[in-house]
């Protein structure tokens, strides 16, 4: 080159190496393709998740369309006319008033009247209304609740609120729309009918289906004209009433006249153009962010960008092994180590662009296809398809400087050639070391450490003190919890050789090509820990996800209300009197129980007694002298935080009315219980004992049975009987049980009150609404049935979805990087053929080839996956832990064995039977 200057000489020697880089590329297009798709997939992940969160959030336009349609504002009558009553501009639940010390209003005096927002509404249309209840209607297969509007949603005012699927809009009030989901329920077509049997006894025409953006296509919802389903109209219900603008502008002068008048707004052109005091009002400040998902997309994001670190580093790793004779005729014909540096680093700059681009793409692609499956047409479930164009960058940014990097490792040793031996295609296996697995085993070590100290930072930050979280402290919590296991990742990379030659000596017993696949991994650890290192890292991911979804499930299912054991329906035959408010026990069993087996194909279906409660005679008349039992909750040992021990079914004040004091059979109780009683406990109703389901009914192994008057307080009379604990797995309504031979000793009376069924699974809408038709026909026909089908389980699911996920993703990885490998290993192939390896010996090398890499880093992976989980599941004395540490352990078992074994197959049936024999490498 004939350059004047240092600078010049300097541009042209980074033209040349871009060039070379380019053509380098460009000729080896099949690697570069999977280098470009190693690097896209994990930025796919993180272009999902950024996509998913903002299309998460309405913007303002979107949040009016759902909430208004195409009305101008929506009035709620708050309270009675207060000159002191203000709300956010934005937001009408946000409210603030003059009140006394004691909270009482002081802006209106006690007993004061609603005023009827048509009669202060800045517009001179008339408002729209719209009221809500619940009907009791004729179903395909019986009797259901099914959610009610009253008004007019079919007017264009509602366009976007509420949408005309089908047919015509009601014209008079004996005519209806229902959704679609509710036309399915209900066996019928546009034009059938609708009978519903409460609030009112009515019959209506179906004209349409309508569909709200709130609900998904299968839900139900029917639609009628103002009061025609309960006969309640606007100006009795002023506070149940929405009441709609449909043209106008409400600004912020008009918002304050209404809120004088006792009414909130919720405003199009205030929530659209927010007025310039907003920022710096009282409401600026009253949403609270929600960290705790904010805390876990950073986790995910910061993860996911390590591993597309991770996984370009072992493409450009392997890479830099595959070039090293081009390399060095490089260094042969002058270049220095800057240029040879500059080539594979521009390399990494470019195929590390592409690659991010085309995971931004595919991303985008997947992620829309997603939110219409997810969304099931709930409109506001992902209010729009939103791009992060901030977000996206940053990622292409920094997947791109993540190429940067991982090429530059390799190339720092690849601008070092030893020359003569690369010509001559000589590789000599690396020689192990003991620095490199005790370096490992300490940044191991202090990642976890590392780890455990976010963990505590983060659930202390998380926890609000004086109502305001530590955000200071939460995001470094969170760095902390990024950083530890990142570090455990670095260490594992370098222990990783030690831990393929010891997994070597295990495998090499199973035959000629176990032994030839292992070492083979063992010894050529230049192209074997960049496989390790991509597996592990698409793995743990995936782990995290898992384990961080089973905390989340264990924290739904630790704070759900059970009544019942789970998959059981119990109806209680306390019915109401037409003519007071009284209970009326019904003796209706038998009835009740033909129409529990008829409905729910169960055979497995009993009559429950029990003794009443006190608390019923609060609603039984004048009978003030009447005295019955009720277990003594102990004081000194009630504890309410601990389900085992305390229950609101044990009430007694102000409370849970119900019956406390069952009467039954050991058969009985078991049903109760939904598993079998426990030898304890048998032998206490044996001998004339109780059975507590909660231990702060026992002490000292007895119950106390108090008799009292509909004051608790009032005892007359106590009793104490030998009793047992016996815990349910989930807290039911049935504090304590006895026999009917020791209810009739102690002079307890007691009678059936309760029919309780048991099902294989939950059953379905048609099932129950079966039942609610048969219930109407028996006794007063106001009898309910009480189902209990458990917390919503979504990590069952969810979480087969991320191992199947994670299957696929460590699958495309571990195939890129092995493929890549095995490319690099080629003239390995080529040498077992020569020396007359049958096809079945080729296969078995490359599978327990691909057992031994992808074993490695899925068993890495999965352990280390659950690390920052652990960390979040800490608890101090004064902060609670995030989510609960709850890992999916079949789920996690199954990643860490099946996808070794999916990989190692998959590598045995694609292995082709011959070599396709050597072939000289590109030079340039």
């Amino acid at each position: 080159m004939n350059v004047a200057t240092g600078a010049g000489r300097n541009r042209a020697s980074v033209l040349v190496a871009f060039r070379l880089a380019r053509r380098m590329a460009v000729q080896n297009i099949g690697r570069s393709v999977l280098v470009v798709a190693l690097i896209a997939i994990p930025v796919l992940g993180m272009t999902a998740i950024a996509t998913l969160e903002a299309s998460n959030n309405a913007t303002p336009a979107e949040q009016v369309r759902f909430r208004l349609g195409q009305t101008a504002a929506e009035i709620t009558a708050y309270s009675p006319p207060d000159k002191t009553l203000t709300q956010d501009p934005t937001d009408p639940s946000q409210t603030a008033s003059s009140t006394d010390n004691t909270g009482t209003p002081t802006g209106y005096e006690a007993g004061a009247a609603l005023l009827d927002p048509t009669t202060y509404a800045p517009s001179g249309d008339k408002l729209l209304t719209i009221q809500h209840t619940t009907v009791t209607a004729t179903t395909a297969h019986g009797v259901g609740y099914i959610p009610a509007v009253q008004g007019e949603p079919w007017n264009p005012a509602f366009t976007g609120k509420w949408d005309i699927v089908d047919g015509r809009a009601p014209q008079n009030d004996r005519e209806v729309m229902v959704s679609p989901g509710a036309l399915t329920r209900l066996g019928e077509n546009i034009g059938g009918q609708l009978r519903i049997t409460a609030p009112e006894t009515k019959t209506f025409t179906i004209v349409g289906t309508l569909q709200s953006a709130a609900l998904t296509t299968d839900a139900d919802a029917v639609y009628g004209m103002s009061a025609v389903f309960n006969g309640v109209t606007p100006t009795v219900d002023l506070s149940g009433t929405e009441f709609y603008i449909p043209t106008g502008t409400v600004d912020l002068t008009t918002m304050e006249e209404i809120n004088q008048k006792g009414g909130v707004v919720y405003s199009r052109d205030l929530v659209l153009n927010p007025p310039a005091t907003a920022d710096s009002s009282p409401w600026a400040t009253s949403a609270t962010p929600n960290y705790l998902i904010y805390t876990m997309l950073a986790l995910l994001g910061c993860f996911a960008l390590f591993e597309v670190c991770l996984l370009a580093g072992a493409a450009f790793a392997v890479n830099a092994s595959q070039q090293q004779v081009a390399l060095a005729v490089l260094a042969s014909v002058g270049a220095d180590r800057k240029t040879i540096f500059r080539v594979m680093t521009f390399g990494g700059v470019g195929l590390g662009l592409i690659g991010s681009l085309v995971g931004v793409g595919a991303g985008l692609g997947v992620t829309a296809i997603a939110l219409r499956v997810v969304a099931a047409g709930q409109a506001t479930r992902f209010p729009g398809f939103h791009v992060d164009l901030a977000a996206l960058i940053g990622i292409v940014v920094l997947a791109t400087f993540a190429g940067w990097a991982a090429a530059a490792v390799p190339a720092r040793s690849a601008s070092r050639p030893d020359v003569v031996r690369a010509l001559r295609g000589a590789r000599r296996p690396a020689i192990p070391t003991h620095r490199r697995p005790l370096l490992g085993g300490v940044l191991i070590a202090v990642g976890a450490v590392v780890s455990i100290v976010g963990g505590v930072m983060t659930v202390t930050g998380a926890t609000p003190v004086h109502g305001l979280q530590n955000i200071t402290l939460l995001q470094a919590g969170i760095a902390l919890v990024v950083v530890g296991p990142v570090t455990m990742q670095i260490g594992a990379i370098l222990i990783a050789p030690l831990l393929l030659r010891m997994s070597a000596r295990l495998v090499s017993r199973f035959g000629a090509g176990a032994r030839l696949g292992s070492r083979d991994a063992a010894r050529n650890t230049a192209r074997s820990v960049p496989t390790v290192s991509a597996i592990m890292s698409t793995v743990f991911i995936a782990a995290f996800a898992m384990s961080l979804l089973g905390g989340a499930q264990q924290l739904t299912t630790s704070t759900y209300g059970y009544s019942l054991p789970v998959d059981s329906a119990r109806v209680t035959l306390y019915g109401g009197s037409s003519t007071t408010s009284a209970y009326v026990l019904e003796n209706v069993a038998p009835a009740v129980k033909d129409a529990m087996r008829s409905s729910f194909g169960t055979s497995n279906v009993v009559t429950l007694s029990s003794s009443e409660s006190p608390l019923r005679l609060n609603n039984s008349g004048p009978e003030d002298t009447i005295t019955l039992p009720t277990p003594r909750v102990l004081a000194s040992t009630a504890c309410t935080q601990d389900p085992t021990c305390y229950s609101s079914a044990l009430e007694t004040v102000g409370g849970y009315a119900g019956d406390k004091i069952w009467v039954g059979s050991e058969s009985d109780l078991s049903a109760i219980l939904g598993q079998p009683v426990n030898a304890a406990a048998a032998a206490s109703l044996r001998s004339g004992g109780a059975v507590a389901l909660y231990s702060s009914l026992v002490q000292n192994g007895h119950a106390t049975f108090d008799w009292s008057t509909n004051d608790t307080s009032n005892v007359t009379k106590t009793i104490q009987v030998p009793a047992v604990v016996q815990s349910t797995k989930h807290p039911v309504d049935f504090p304590i049980f006895i026999t009917p031979s020791t209810a009739t000793s102690l002079g307890i009376t007691f009678r059936p009150t309760a029919v309780f069924a048991q099902f294989q699974s939950a059953p379905t809408t048609n099932q129950k609404d079966a039942l609610q038709q048969a219930l109407q026909g028996i006794g007063s026909g106001q009898l309910v049935a009480q189902i209990e089908t458990g917390p919503p389980v979504f990590a069952g699911a969810a979480g087969w979805a991320l191992v199947a996920a994670a299957g696929v993703l460590a699958l495309g990885a571990s195939a890129i990087a092995i493929s890549l490998a095995r490319a690099e290993g080629r003239r390995d192939d080529d040498v077992l053929t020569s020396m007359g390896a049958p096809p079945r010996l080729r296969r078995l090398f490359a599978f327990w080839h691909g057992i031994l890499l992808a074993g490695t880093g899925s068993i890495i992976g999965v352990v280390f996956g659950v690390v920052p989980a652990a960390a979040l599941s800490l608890e101090t004395s004064q902060a609670a832990a995030v989510v609960p540490f709850a890992p999916p352990w079949a789920q996690l078992a199954l990643t860490a064995v099946g996808i070794p074994l999916f990989i190692a197959t998959g590598a045995f049936i694609t292995t082709r039977s011959h070599s396709r024999g050597g072939r000289r490498p590109t030079v340039l």
